[in-house]
């Protein structure tokens, strides 16, 4: 969409623009003004509380054909505002608007509405002057606008920019505050920031800061990143480190009700990815050399790794537990047939259950049953298939992390076509039915237990994330909060988030692991 920016003043002294060179809209030797009253059509009226822009504009909106204009009202204590008449003097075209005041409904917002004007297709709309004329209100005057009061907590605080802000005009003792909160923010000289909350007050006349209070959501519990998590148990995250230009990792455990940490694995090799046994008492390990893999499986009482990798079965990358001994797993060696295979840690046995003709990425495991992914990476589509004992598999529906909610319920994402969105769907396998939950724009999920799904999704306006929980039952979703990262693993029983990412201060390098409570995050968004 085109933007042409016609800025407008209050009164009708407005700076004309440039005339053309030529025949003039309005002939100069006329006396008199030329009245006429211009038909339009209001298409949307919104009454905004972004403070982008707070003085009174009309703006031309180029779209599919006729002229859209949007009129911005400046910043007004309202509850609801209209343009209630156009008109046309000479080359000047003026727009009369008026709001209303409804007891406990009024906000201070900036109106703005989109309207159409149906007979002004002919005339230049370079020669034409655009007045906004308020009839029933007077403008609040804001010397301090939303981008010089956050240029000021940023250079004064030192806090990152990473987010995009929540600011909000409120009206104080006759005077105009703005009220700011930064979300998920650094402090921008330190390379291993803890994770903190900033809210301040400032005075929209002076400019000056009446509070500034700093919160901390989070200390760093470790350097590192997250690769998986036991339910309110463990965290489990990889270190990288460099000495003598050799790269090595090493894996570590992280104790969500000791607050302990302990390393279990090293090695030279990279670490693909890893599962912990249901009853937590080992850790499956995917290590890669850059051409094939390996697996491994760590005792986690005794310490003792025992290598699993399956005989001449050497690009295994996707493990899943039948049960606490049994390790299921997907071998890709052959192009477009792959092989399920499982692998008794307890007698180091290894079995074939069966293959398809499918280039499966990814599945999941319930008792018999299995939910296979196919992805085909050139068309960036992605099919599931259900199969459970000796039964061929079938198609399902196309989706990515089809996961078993119960023996009957399988949850997946969706793409939606030609955008860049996904929606969360169930599928009854005894109905053979496919149902929408939420059209939530899920990035990621997981299942907390068999009522509670735990959504991450994107926002439109920020680059952050909101958190959801979603009650099956009640088909309803609660939000938790905005986090940093979508790749967060949620402790239900600690109501807490734990992510990695690297600080957005000056000369971060390195992933920290951070955790935040939304019980405590929710009271301090309460207080904002």
């Amino acid at each position: 969409m085109k933007k042409g920016i016609l800025y407008v003043s209050l009164m009708l002294t407005l700076t004309a623009c440039s005339p053309k060179s030529n025949t003039p809209l309005v002939d100069s030797s006329l006396s008199t003004n030329v009245t006429s009253d211009i038909e339009y059509k209001v298409e949307k009226t919104i009454l905004s509380k972004g403070f982008q822009s707070i003085s009174p504009a009309v703006e031309l909106m180029e779209k599919d054909r006729g002229q859209y204009f949007l009129v911005k009202f400046g910043v007004v204590e309202c509850s609801t505002a209209s343009v209630d008449s156009i008109s046309r003097v000479n080359n000047e075209v003026n727009i009369y608007t008026s709001v209303k005041k409804e007891w406990g409904k009024k906000d201070i917002v900036v109106p703005q509405i989109l309207i159409k004007l149906e007979d002004i297709d002919d005339l230049p709309l370079k020669d034409l002057k655009f007045n906004v004329i308020p009839s029933n209100y007077k403008p609040i005057q804001i010397k301090f606008d939303r981008a010089q009061v956050l240029n000021k907590i940023y250079t004064q605080f030192k806090y990152t920019a990473n987010t995009m802000p929540v600011v909000s005009l409120i009206k104080e003792n006759s005077e105009y505050i703005w009220n700011v909160r930064l979300n998920n923010t650094f402090l921008k000289n330190n390379p291993s920031s803890p994770l903190f909350m900033f809210k301040a007050k400032i005075n929209s006349d002076s400019g000056d800061i009446l509070n500034a209070q700093p919160i901390l959501l989070s200390e760093t519990i470790d350097q590192g990143k997250i690769i998986d998590y036991a339910k309110d148990s463990f965290i489990a995250y990889v270190q990288r480190e460099e000495n003598d230009n050799i790269s090595s990792e090493s894996l570590w455990l992280y104790d969500l009700n000791s607050f302990e940490k302990r390393k279990i694995y090293s090695t030279n090799n990279s670490i693909f990815s890893v599962e912990f046994s249901p009853d937590l008492k080992k850790l499956a390990i995917i290590e890669y050399n850059g051409k094939l893999t390996d697996l491994y499986v760590v005792n986690l009482d005794s310490n003792l790794t025992q290598k699993i990798t399956p005989m001449d079965r050497r690009h295994t990358w996707n493990i899943k537990w039948q049960n606490n001994h049994i390790l299921c797993a997907v071998n890709n060696d052959d192009q477009k047939v792959s092989s399920i295979i499982t692998l008794d840690t307890l007698n180091n046995e290894e079995m074939v259950l069966f293959k398809v003709n499918l280039n499966i990425t990814n599945f999941d495991v319930n008792g018999d049953a299995f939910v296979l992914e196919e992805s085909d990476f050139t068309k960036d589509i992605s099919s599931l298939y259900f199969k459970k004992s000796d039964d061929k598999s079938r198609k399902i529906s196309s989706g990515i992390e089809g996961k078993f909610i119960d023996d009957n319920r399988l949850i997946y994402r969706k793409k939606v076509e030609k955008e860049d969105k996904y929606e969360l769907y169930i599928y009854d396998l005894k109905k053979n039915e496919e149902t929408l939950l939420t059209d939530i724009d899920t990035r990621e999920f997981s299942i907390v237990n068999k009522d509670t799904i735990f959504i991450v999704g994107k926002n439109n306006t920020s680059t952050d994330y909101s958190i959801y929980l979603y009650n099956l039952k009640k088909d309803e979703s609660e939000l938790l909060g905005q986090v940093l990262d979508k790749n967060i693993y949620y402790s239900h029983n600690l109501n807490t988030g734990f992510f990695s990412v690297v600080p957005s201060s000056d000369n971060a390098d390195s992933q920290f692991i951070y955790g935040i409570n939304f019980d405590e995050l929710n009271e301090y968004e309460k207080d904002s």
